[in-house]
């Protein structure tokens, strides 16, 4: 692979890609960049020098290649090859130097083949993006260890009362498996004397502005009776709503019944 990225040499048998750039400009923070037969170009955009920090003239300088990460270069060949082919809706993802040396993380959006044999695609700076949803990942994973090994059980609800995530230990304290907590047949685990109070504990969140603590009374599948107390607070979206609840199940000692 070596095309030029840049723009498009004047002895270029695809001379109107230099006109795209300039049809473009409005898309401001994106890149942009022509995949045609002959090469990819890079179109001269406002993105150009804010994103990947090179003026027009940096970029005669560089090749396509030069400018990918070496762990993505066979990568982006296929999914190159594929566009040159015809493949339809395709986008690829690859990391860009920057004229200061630091790569980027750039996702390429590819539009329709023009008249010419030429597809433009668009490219996002998504790193920063990319990042947080990994560290967002990672910090869900360790939460849902440590509610894994707590000896008290985790939970959470949406705003229906419906559970969305219940910890291996709730499931043992219940007594239940995952499909009991999905079809909600969870529930009928609660002593009778107890269900419509619990019910009305887990339904109606949007009403709740305080933390809550409830005993209740569980039937194991021996028939076994099991005390426990439940703490919950309201689960909260970005406006201060209640949108569900979080809590904790605890199961107590037959001695402190």
């Amino acid at each position: 692979m070596s095309n030029t990225l840049s723009e498009v040499p004047a002895n270029s048998s695809e001379p109107h890609v230099e006109r795209l750039g300039e049809r473009y400009l409005a898309l401001g923070g994106e890149l942009l960049c022509a995949i045609g037969t002959g090469g990819v170009w890079l179109l001269a955009t406002g993105a150009l020098d804010v994103v990947l920090g090179y003026s027009r003239d940096d970029l005669r300088e560089h090749s396509f290649e030069s400018l990918l990460h070496p762990d993505d270069r066979a990568s982006v060949d296929e999914q190159l090859a594929a566009i040159r082919a015809g493949a339809r809706d395709v986008g690829f993802r690859c990391r860009v130097r920057r004229r200061d040396g630091s790569y980027i993380l750039v996702d390429w959006r590819c539009g329709p083949r023009d008249r010419k044999g030429l597809v433009l695609a668009a490219g996002r700076d998504v790193t920063n993006e990319t990042l947080l949803h990994e560290r967002l990942r990672a910090s869900e994973a360790r939460v849902r260890a440590l509610s894994d090994a707590s000896p008290i059980g985790v939970f959470e609800t949406d705003c229906r009362g419906s559970l969305v995530y219940a910890s291996d230990r709730m499931q043992t304290i219940w007594d239940v498996t995952n499909s009991a907590f999905a079809d909600g047949s969870w529930i009928e685990r609660v002593h009778p004397s107890d269900a419509a109070r619990f019910v009305a504990w887990l339904q109606d969140p949007t009403g709740r502005t305080s933390s809550q603590e409830g005993s209740f009374r569980l039937l194991t599948r021996d028939g076994a009776m099991r005390h426990v107390v439940i703490r919950s607070m309201p689960r909260l979206d970005g406006n201060g709503a209640a949108i569900g609840i979080v809590g904790t199940v605890q199961d107590l000692p037959s001695e402190g019944w």
